[in-house]
Order: C-alpha cells, then sequence, then structure tokens
C-alpha cells in the first residue's frame, strides 16, 4: 500500500497493510529518506475556510521588547468599543504565547462579540485540493475547522482565570459569548460537510483539569455532536485533538459523536493508556502522538515501547502511530527511525501476539 492509502484505510476504518507511523510536516524535517522507503507519511491539516470581517474594525499592531522578550499588541477598535491582546513571539516552530487576552472585564464582552458576530466566513476547498495535489502519496489532508467556541473562549479569547470566574460569576455574559460563537460557528459546518476531504478535525486541546466534565458535556459534546452528525449525514468522520488527561471525560467522549480522537497522548505521560482507550471508545478511530518523554530514551526502550503501544492496541485496526509534538532534535532523527523501523518489522495486521515479544 502507498502510505496514503495505508494512513486513510487506518483511519477510516478500512484494510491496512500494517499499523501506519505518521507526523505532521513541520515536526520532522528529516522525514525523506524514511518517506521514502514507505516508512512515514504526513498527516497534513488545512482549514476548510477563510475567515474575514464585515465589520467596522480597525486593527492597531505595536512591537515592543519588555524584559528582553518579543511582544505584539494588536489593538482592535469598533463601534462597540476598544479591546486588545499581546502575544509573546519567537517562540520555537514560530510559536507565540498570548500574555493578555481581549476580555478582561466585562465591558470588553459586548466589544468582543460586535467582532465575532461580523466575521465572515467562505471556502477555503481549492488550498484543501491544491495541498492534496503537492502531499500526492506521501501522506493525506484532512480539514480544519477550528476551535469549538468554549476552547475558543479559554484559550484566545480570555484565559483561565477569567474564564473561571466568569463561568461562575458572569454566567449571562459568558454564555451570551458562547452562543454568539455558536452561530457563526454553524456557517463553518455547513462549509465543513462540503469540503473536499473525507475527515475534519473541529476544537481539541481540552484540558480536563480546567474544563472539567460539567462544561465539556453541556458545552464542548453538543458541538462535537452537531457537526459529528452532520459530517455523518455526508459519510464524512469528525476529529477532535484530544491530547490531554482525559480520565474525568472518558465517558462522554465514548457516547459523543466523535469518530476520531488525534494527538491522543498515551500513558505514562498521559493518564489514559492506549489499552484503555481502545476498551473504552472501540468505535472510534485513534491516533496517537508516540509517548514523548520515551524519545529521550536508548534505543532497546524505544523499540520496546513501541511493542507495547502495539500490543495495547491490538488487533491493531483504526489505530495510527503519530508525531503530533516537537521532539528534541538532539534525538529526533534516531528514535524515529526506531519507531519507523519497529513498526515495519511488527505492525502487519491483523496484530499478531506472538511477534510483539
Amino acid at each position: 500500500m502507498t502510505l496514503k492509502e495505508r494512513i486513510w484505510a487506518a483511519m477510516l476504518g478500512g484494510r491496512a497493510d500494517r499499523v501506519p507511523f505518521t507526523t505532521y510536516p513541520g515536526l520532522f524535517p528529516e522525514r525523506d529518506p524514511l518517506v521514502k522507503q514507505g516508512l512515514i507519511g504526513t498527516m497534513n491539516r488545512c482549514s476548510v475556510y477563510r475567515q474575514s470581517s464585515s465589520g467596522e474594525i480597525e486593527v492597531k499592531k505595536e512591537e515592543y521588547q519588555e524584559n528582553n522578550e518579543s511582544r505584539v499588541r494588536y489593538t482592535y477598535q469598533t463601534p462597540a468599543g476598544e479591546v486588545w491582546e499581546t502575544l509573546r513571539t519567537g517562540g520555537g516552530y514560530g510559536s507565540s504565547l498570548r500574555c493578555e487576552y481581549l476580555i478582561k472585564e466585562e465591558k470588553d464582552y459586548e466589544v468582543v462579540m460586535y467582532m465575532v458576530r461580523h466575521r465572515q466566513y467562505e471556502p477555503n476547498y481549492e488550498a484543501l485540493l491544491d495541498t492534496e495535489k503537492t502531499v500526492g502519496d506521501s501522506g493525506v489532508v484532512v480539514g480544519n475547522a477550528k476551535y469549538d467556541p468554549m476552547q475558543e473562549m479559554l484559550v484566545m479569547l480570555m484565559g483561565t482565570e477569567r474564564f473561571s470566574i466568569d463561568y461562575y460569576e458572569r454566567r449571562d455574559l459568558f454564555d451570551a459569548l458562547y452562543e454568539a460563537i455558536t452561530e457563526k460557528d454553524r456557517e463553518i459546518y455547513r462549509i465543513a460537510v462540503d469540503a473536499p476531504t473525507p475527515v475534519v478535525i473541529y476544537g481539541g486541546n481540552v484540558t480536563s483539569e480546567i474544563m472539567g466534565p460539567e462544561r465539556f458535556e453541556n458545552y464542548c459534546v453538543p458541538r462535537y455532536n452537531e457537526l459529528g452528525g452532520m459530517l455523518r449525514d455526508r459519510g464524512k468522520m469528525l476529529g477532535i485533538h484530544l491530547d490531554g488527561n482525559l480520565q474525568p471525560l472518558k465517558q462522554a467522549v465514548a457516547d459523543s459523536a466523535i469518530d476520531l480522537i488525534e494527538a491522543f497522548n498515551p500513558a505514562p505521560d498521559g493518564d489514559t493508556s492506549v489499552r484503555d482507550a481502545r476498551e473504552s471508545w472501540p468505535d472510534k478511530a485513534l491516533s496517537i502522538n508516540f509517548t514523548s518523554s520515551i524519545h529521550l530514551a536508548d534505543s532497546e526502550q524505544i523499540r520496546e515501547h513501541t511493542m507495547e503501544l502495539l500490543r495495547q492496541a491490538y488487533p491493531g485496526d483504526r489505530f495510527i502511530v503519530g508525531i503530533t509534538e516537537n521532539v528534541p532534535d538532539s534525538v529526533r532523527t534516531r528514535s524515529m527511525q526506531i519507531v519507523a523501523e519497529t513498526l515495519c518489522e511488527k505492525g502487519d495486521l491483523p496484530l499478531d501476539p506472538g511477534r510483539l515479544t
């Protein structure tokens, strides 16, 4: 099978020849030799939509230094008022860290809701198709549909402290913002179901310690179920990027319309083992992030842990070993090679327990 065929078969419930090994393209720049050997494929995500605004919003950008750190502040001036956010830039892989959030006090809700209600979305299908042509048989391209409303509020708009306080002390404003984002997200749902890809990723990065079962079940899962139901009606799959601790959310995930759990963080780094995940969610595809701490181990430990993941994933269908977090430069090539060769040698499907020793 080609890398593309193997990954799609595992994800969509077909018959793969062996357990696939995948990486986000930016996380393993030295991957070409393994790609040419058919040992590792790329998992590419492309937005299903493009965003603009119909509102009267003026954006000002200010770059400056603070405590020897590069920062950028974005100020948004609207008819409803002004808000700003500050990001610390210069992180690895071009990343940034939000230091100040748009919502800092009660009056900011009105401004942010103005900005949300004037969002405009349009299909980004051409970019999806172009990416697929570029990737070819070396991987797959899945659609991406932004954070769900709760994660957008927590991660992008409010931060942990404001999110937690306002949920209890300003529930009217909290819920009004949630409903405003939900209403606009439904425009993305309609775009997503027509996108030229069989899988759409929506939301994710849920931290169960902060989100908790109550908010997850009452705010996140309904959005998953709404989009998931629409996708299933079109023969497509809903994927959620669930890379946090999941034990408190395990039953809610099982009962949801999620078809693919992506970037799953297995024990001992996370709180849930692959075996537990397969037993708890037998009807869902599981695409894991290879246990990050093991990349630092010696070669034999990496090989043994790879086989242990396969033992726990038995019989191995709908299972993908992936790389969704950055791996230190000093160990990356060696570790990836060992994982790839072990999966090639031991990962034929259906898995044979006798060979995983």
